[in-house]
């Protein structure tokens, strides 16, 4: 079990009650829904509940279910993976496709957002959760994680850097260039391309790319459902969801990179 550190001193959080303590009096609330929270109260952070609740209606229909198996059947490659930190975990759609290629119980998944991580609670069981940004994790002691997955969330590169081992692995998955295009046609005057980033980090060795490609079929309800649990569903224009209300069904290309990096600390 990873050693969880207060934020404050650095000294070991230990469970007491319903809380996570330290020896100087630091007190972090374990909620029924079985989350750490380590940001501050009366914030909301991160994804919205509408947000969170389309993405997983849509998910469970299994659409991106050829993601979730590719993504296994790439950590199948990599070995034995003691440790595991799904950093934005989301409601945990793709942190469950990973468990079954984890062994032990030092398994984490983390989300800024509070209503992702509740339902991600419902999905998941027998991990850690936490309520949490993945650019400042001081409860995780430095060289904690054998795996860390970064899945359209962001990508927080130092903080990668410092809790994951050396000769560990990060897996960050993001969408291809004409990811959604056809559904882009419909709702944006002028649709554009997704910016495909480098795959080169300072500090890692660039293992594999792994495209990930192929069409869907949605209806109306399915298409709507999709566009609202991405972030360019608060981006579109009123007429553009007017005009994705009215299709009655519609053909898209989703697209996907998978990118696995080694990290070497000597680079």
């Amino acid at each position: 079990m990873t050693k969880i550190l207060c934020p404050h001193c650095k000294e070991k959080l230990e469970r007491v009650a319903s809380s996570m303590k330290c020896p100087n009096g630091h007190t972090y609330d374990v909620s029924k829904h079985n989350y750490i929270n380590f940001l501050s109260y009366g914030k909301l952070h991160g994804d919205n509940k509408e947000m969170i609740v389309a993405r997983k209606n849509f998910l469970d229909l299994g659409f991106y279910n050829p993601l979730k198996d590719a993504i296994s059947n790439q950590i199948k490659k990599l070995g034995t993976i003691n440790s595991y930190l799904d950093a934005g975990c989301g409601e945990g759609y793709y942190t469950q496709g990973v468990i079954p290629h984890t062994s032990g119980n030092n398994i984490w998944a983390i989300d800024i957002s509070k209503d992702a991580v509740i339902y991600a609670n419902k999905r998941l069981k027998n991990i850690n959760l936490a309520i949490a940004s993945v650019y400042d994790m001081p409860f995780f002691e430095d060289s904690t994680f054998d795996l860390i997955t970064s899945i359209f969330s962001p990508f927080a590169e130092n903080e990668f850097k410092r809790v994951l081992k050396n000769g560990g692995y990060l897996i960050s998955v993001i969408p291809g260039k004409y990811h959604l295009f056809d559904i882009k046609k419909i709702v944006y005057p002028k649709p554009y391309e997704n910016e495909v980033k480098t795959f080169e980090i300072s500090g890692f060795e660039f293992i594999s790319e792994t495209p990930v490609n192929y069409e869907i079929t949605l209806n109306t309800d399915q298409a709507l459902t999709l566009w609202q649990m991405t972030p360019y569903y608060y981006r579109s224009p009123k007429q553009g969801i007017e005009a994705l209300s009215n299709i009655s069904k519609i053909k898209t290309q989703v697209s996907f990179h998978i990118l696995i990096f080694k990290l070497n600390k000597d680079r």
